[in-house]
């Protein structure tokens, strides 16, 4: 459920800054320092996230555009919650991007061992 709240949360952000061009969810299986891992990529090719935006952005009720946000929702606590939720599952989430050019979130989330 944690992880669901998380990707959903991606997914949502996605759409509501992507006003035109595409949006997608790519799941894989990857192997990082012994460890497996699912690999989850929302990728959008919406307005981007400047270079020096992306660390204040996974910290609680920092927008990095007020008026993206003003005009599309927001209190800039999704994003927070979604990277502490996968720490506390033991995985993480990182993110690439360009602004005009569109952003890549991904996910890794350990494999469990059966």
């Amino acid at each position: 459920m944690k992880f669901r709240q998380s990707l959903l949360n991606l997914l949502s952000n996605a759409c509501k800054f992507t006003n035109h061009g595409t949006v997608s969810l790519t799941v894989s299986r990857t192997r990082q320092e012994s460890q497996d891992f699912l690999r989850w990529e929302v990728h959008d090719t919406g307005i981007g996230i400047a270079r020096e935006d992306i660390k204040r952005l996974f910290q609680p009720f920092v927008q990095v555009d007020s008026s993206a946000t003003r005009r599309h929702g927001g209190t800039g606590l999704g994003l927070a919650i979604s990277e502490r939720l996968c720490r506390l599952m033991g995985g993480r989430i990182t993110l690439e991007s360009t602004i005009g050019v569109g952003s890549t979130f991904t996910v890794l989330m350990p494999v469990a061992r059966s």
